[in-house]
């Protein structure tokens, strides 16, 4: 089974069928090959679920997590823009006041079958 055959999979039980096949068809070739490789197709039926939050009103998302075979001190964080990229450069202050430590970023630029990001 290939990596999109298991995020259809993955939608149809997260959504149902009738959802699920609508949002295969929007995002089966929206994520690049980067972020395949990075995450399993589990971790996109989530990260599909916030970029549909994502609005004109709502063009910020984010998701704190924390995988089970990281360490306990590390804490990731994904962050999800409707339209423009967030540079790290603005983002990292707030994070340090926050008394977390950045350590790297991984940008994914992911674009629904409608073009919309």
């Amino acid at each position: 089974r290939t990596w999109k055959d298991d995020l259809k999979q993955g939608l149809l039980a997260h959504y149902g069928e009738e959802k699920g096949l609508i949002l295969y068809q929007q995002y089966q070739h929206a994520f690049p090959a980067g972020y395949r490789e990075s995450f399993d197709p589990r971790k996109a039926v989530y990260d599909i679920e916030y970029l549909q939050t994502l609005s004109d009103q709502n063009q910020l998302a984010m998701n704190f997590y924390q995988p089970l075979d990281d360490p306990e001190a590390l804490l990731r964080l994904k962050l999800f823009c409707k339209e423009n990229v967030i540079p790290l450069s603005d983002v990292v202050p707030i994070f340090e006041n926050m008394g977390l430590r950045v350590i790297g970023e991984r940008p994914y630029k992911i674009l629904r079958k409608d073009g919309q990001r």
